[in-house]
């Protein structure tokens, strides 16, 4: 009773109220109060009462009974005391023995515990600190153990056979033969990381900290003249740039001077023939009243212009041609005609003259006499269905063949159709009787000598 209206089992906790009906009778009768009757006489909940067999184990404790011999108990029916001594008892810590057997000799293992790279089927636990009783009842202190990587922990039969591990007897081996005990040697360059012990580890690191803080000064003292290089830098530069905001030629032509003394020039011949050109053709065009009669130009500027022409435009040759002074632009064209090559459709004497000339050019400069191997390729692309006149030659070029054969049975291409566009009855008689190519054939020569261009010695139209 907890009051006079109200009161609580002391088996259940189940709180209940007086009134007209017979409340405790009924909670008494019900589910909840049989239930934990029930669970109070198993000594436990009712979903995990002890079976018969726990019922045993709990017997054989007490000395009321004893299994038979033939019997073995599960782990959760055997007792927390005698299971913590069974674990105790059987329980693996590894491969201890410090000492292993090494061809004729007995080599002590221990400075292994220390390796950073464990091997492949072991590795060292050199933390792992234990007292145990051996079989023969001798007490071991445990300082360190190598251990399987599995390990089944209660009756192991993996680690004891860790000494005939391959790596680990190489190891062994090496500590057997080695002359210096490890961790005593010096770190010297050719030893891998990977067979240093914890020691030498520690040296190499100092060592190479020294070192670090010598090249830390290195790179200070290299900061301190890389600044003083920028402020000398910065300081010419601000200097340069108010001369030629100035205009002061003699100061210009000073700086140019001394550029040449100290060799600026000898690795940009190019820049130093423009420069030239530019000063002489200034004075050239002064003397002519602003015209730009007697204008002459190294070799080199002209390439350079050629070039600048044909991979920048007429506009950008334009701009620069009148503001540096240079040749105009129908000369530039005139003269990239005048060298350039034009390939003729089929096999022409003179494309390979043009190619004996290049090809001499390039071994000159790499140092190459004699005769060279070669490799011919050939590939063809899709092209535009189209015949072209060829003013230079005065010819048709686009056609792959004869439309129907001698044989009148199919077409057959050929690479030699260049018909005469002189007359009209010979450009009507071309369409009528020859086929226009659909595809581009190129012959390209490749020489088997690093340095040496690829050259094209045949093109011309087909229909594949």
């Amino acid at each position: 009773m907890i009051d006079k209206n109200s009161w609580r089992c002391s088996l259940c906790s189940f709180n209940g109220s007086f009134g007209v009906v017979d409340t405790i009778g009924q909670h008494v009768r019900g589910g909840l109060h049989i239930q934990a009757r029930r669970n109070k006489a198993t000594g436990g909940i009712y979903g995990s009462q002890m079976t018969i067999q726990s019922s045993f184990s709990k017997g054989v404790m007490s000395g009321m009974a004893e299994y038979l011999p033939s019997f073995i108990p599960k782990p959760i029916d055997i007792p927390r005391v005698v299971l913590n001594s069974y674990y105790q008892k059987n329980v693996c810590h590894g491969f201890y023995k410090y000492t292993v057997l090494v061809g004729d000799e007995m080599v002590d293992v221990r400075p292994l515990l220390n390796d950073l790279n464990s091997g492949k089927e072991w590795y060292p636990d050199p933390n792992y600190k234990r007292i145990v009783v051996s079989s023969i009842g001798e007490t071991v202190h445990i300082e360190g153990t190598f251990r399987h990587r599995d390990c089944d922990v209660i009756f192991c039969n993996k680690c004891p056979l860790i000494p005939s591990c391959q790596d680990f007897r190489k190891r062994a081996d090496r500590l057997r033969t080695m002359s210096i005990a490890r961790g005593e040697r010096k770190c010297e360059q050719g030893p891998s990381w990977g067979v240093l012990q914890r020691n030498e580890l520690i040296d190499s690191c100092r060592e190479w900290q020294a070192r670090c803080h010598d090249a830390t000064d290195q790179v200070y003292l290299l900061n301190v003249a890389l600044a003083r290089a920028n402020k000398s830098r910065d300081y010419f530069s601000t200097k340069l740039q108010s001369v030629l905001r100035e205009g002061s030629l003699p100061e210009i032509a000073e700086l140019f001077r001394r550029a040449s003394d100290v060799g600026a020039f000898q690795e940009r011949p190019i820049l130093y023939k423009l420069l030239t050109d530019v000063v002489s053709n200034l004075l050239s065009v002064h003397r002519n009243g602003g015209l730009g009669n007697g204008k002459r130009y190294h070799p080199s500027t002209i390439k350079l212009f050629e070039v600048l022409q044909n991979f920048g435009g007429s506009a950008t040759h334009n701009f620069i041609s009148k503001n540096l002074l240079g040749p105009a632009l129908n000369t530039m064209r005139s003269n990239f005609r005048k060298h350039g090559f034009v390939h003729s459709i089929g096999v022409n004497e003179s494309t390979f003259l043009y190619m004996s000339k290049v090809l001499k050019s390039c071994k000159d400069k790499l140092g190459i006499s004699g005769p060279i191997p070669f490799e011919c390729a050939e590939d063809e692309t899709k092209c535009i269905e189209l015949a072209t006149w060829n003013r230079r030659l005065d010819t048709i070029d686009g056609f792959s063949g004869f439309k129907i054969s001698s044989d009148h049975q199919s077409h057959e291409c050929m690479f030699d159709m260049k018909p005469l566009a002189s007359t009209w009855d010979s450009i009507k008689d071309a369409f009528e009787t020859l086929q226009v190519g659909t595809m581009c054939r190129v012959l390209v020569a490749n020489p088997l000598v690093a340095g040496l261009p690829r050259l094209v010695y045949c093109l011309f139209s087909t229909c594949n």
